[in-house]
């Protein structure tokens, strides 16, 4: 279904306050021509845009919900906005396309209220209402809807809750439509989540990324501005050079020209502002709410995305073995190889509900992770599982946090007799010097310790990621407003992966370099168990 010929039949009112038919522009075709696209291949459509500000995109919805209630009948469509002012703005754009519809005298309304309108021929309704506060999650709940729009949703209080209802009120039939269409409001929270998703094809929604630089209206020509030198380029206006490496050098100097102006007029001289209302890429349109501790280009120079063997690992006496299953907590990136050393850091929970326990898996030897399990399950049977994963990857160094439930694993581990726990010398607590602890201890000052050897090996460009919740969550962690490190989205967001991998490269740092032996698991259990003085050449020998 091509909604284009219907949605040019319409008219708006333009930013001259013009009245026109709609024309649709770059950005609004190629939304209409993804929109064509998904109802050919599968009947029904599903979008997620992020945008820079005024380009339409709006527009360009509302006028396709309002072309469906024409062609489908009994077709009910819905508009949720983040605030009333904006909900009715919306309403009123689609009044507007009623009150001019060349196919007005054909029909007659039924309803015309300040929240919808309804026509007596067809059935069908348009009606707007507001996200709410946090903690109402009723909107749009109580009928089916076949058409929704949610507008700047990434300002909405409490998007998980409002979306769920929502999403579940729209059938997979034939004809049915959901935009999720906002700017960027940092990272985190649902709707950058939502976007993660889209992009890396694990849902339904087809992500539509529309830069400012695209649009033809964000020059200096069109602004009436100043032709100024341009100087020196800054990191940002270098990238933008690149991305405008298919136009001419004169187009290229009036967009970084425009750019600075609105930089300094439009977002109050605020940088992070101008990327997050104009971004030039999706990675630069969410800008953290607080200020990110990890630098996302190093990041993502180390995320080395892979698919990795997800499974389980079964344990009979000291014989470890991996059985691939779809549904495992545990993903397996590279298998353990006879000369490598390996470290594992843990990050246990309370309960089976709730936050999640996760174990990283380095190599020692590259910084690679190689694995991470990750999954919601007691403090006593997440010992059993670091048990496992540290006999299967050569008796790796052991690592799991000790506070609050970690006291129950690093319990539970020591009764297994565990034989390669970490264990760290304090000489300024009041016990008896150089007396060993077991596990690690997390408080602000060793929180910045791990944090900062995790800082340093991105910065440096160190270490390996594979697994995709990993780098989100290193990518979303931030300095908070009242001082220490979280996740930007406190209410969803989850750090046990950012955790567990600052863990385990601090104890790779504490511990003594990681040397190379070839013996099998068994043999290395057993000697690490029963320590023999130490003889030349015999680096598991212990003293």
């Amino acid at each position: 279904m091509d909604l284009t010929p219907y949605v040019s039949s319409l008219t708006i009112l333009d930013k001259k306050v013009r009245l026109r038919r709609l024309r649709p522009n770059w950005a609004q075709q190629e939304y209409l021509d993804s929109v064509r696209d998904q109802f050919a291949s599968t009947g029904r459509a599903r979008v997620i845009t992020l945008k820079a500000r005024q380009l339409g995109l709006s527009t360009i919805t509302e006028a396709c919900g309002f072309s469906l209630s024409f062609i489908i009948p009994n077709y009910r469509s819905l508009v949720i906005a983040h605030e009333a002012d904006a909900s009715r703005n919306l309403l009123r754009m689609t009044k507007r396309y009623w009150a001019n519809a060349p196919w007005k005298d054909h029909y007659t309304l039924k309803h015309n209220t300040r929240n919808d309108i309804e026509w007596e021929e067809t059935g069908s309704s348009f009606g707007v209402a507001t996200a709410g506060k946090k903690g109402d999650a009723g909107v749009g709940r109580s009928a089916t809807n076949h058409f929704v729009h949610a507008s700047e949703v990434g300002l909405w209080e409490d998007a998980e809750s409002v979306m769920l209802g929502l999403q579940n009120s729209v059938p997979p039939t034939p004809g049915t439509f959901i935009v999720l269409e906002s700017t960027a409001n940092g990272t985190g929270n649902y709707f950058h989540r939502t976007w993660e998703e889209a992009e890396a094809g694990d849902s339904d929604y087809v992500p539509l990324f529309f830069p400012w630089w695209r649009h033809p209206e964000y020059t200096i020509e069109f602004y009436r501005l100043l032709d100024t030198p341009l100087g020196h380029l800054d990191e940002d206006e270098t990238l933008l050079v690149s991305l405008l490496s298919g136009v001419s050098r004169d187009e290229q100097r009036s967009r970084i020209l425009w750019r600075r102006w609105a930089i300094r007029n439009l977002c109050g001289n605020n940088t992070l502002k101008f990327q997050q209302e104009y971004p030039a890429t999706p990675e630069e349109a969410f800008v953290a709410s607080g200020l990110n501790v990890f630098p996302h280009e190093a990041l993502r120079d180390c995320y080395h995305r892979a698919p990795g063997v997800p499974g389980y690992l079964f344990r009979n006496g000291d014989s470890v073995t991996f059985t691939p299953d779809p549904a495992g907590p545990l993903r397996m990136f590279k298998q353990p190889t006879a000369s490598a050393s390996y470290v594992i850091g843990g990050d246990p929970t309370r309960t089976v509900h709730g936050d999640y326990a996760c174990a990283q898996i380095i190599n020692r030897h590259t910084l690679e992770q190689v694995g991470v399990w990750r999954g919601r399950t007691t403090p006593g049977q997440f010992a059993e599982e670091l048990y496992k994963l540290g006999l299967f990857f050569n008796v790796a160094l052991l690592c799991p946090e000790t506070n609050g439930p970690g006291q129950t694993t690093i319990a539970a581990l020591m009764s297994l007799s565990y034989p390669n726990l970490t264990k760290r010398q304090y000489v300024d607590r009041h016990i008896q010097p150089g007396t060993p602890t077991y596990g690690w201890h997390t408080t602000p000052q060793s929180k910045d310790l791990a944090v900062g050897w995790a800082l340093q090996h991105i910065v440096n460009r160190e270490l390996t990621i594979h697994d995709h919740n990993t780098f989100m969550e290193f990518r979303d962690y931030v300095t908070a407003d009242r001082g220490g490190y979280g996740p930007s989205d406190e209410k969803h967001g989850h750090d046990d992966a950012v955790m567990s991998m600052s863990i385990a490269l601090t104890a790779h740092h504490l511990a003594p370099p990681p040397v190379v032996d070839t013996a099998p698991i068994s043999s290395l259990v057993d000697r690490l168990n029963n320590p023999q003085p130490a003889t030349a050449g015999d680096p598991y020998a212990l003293p």
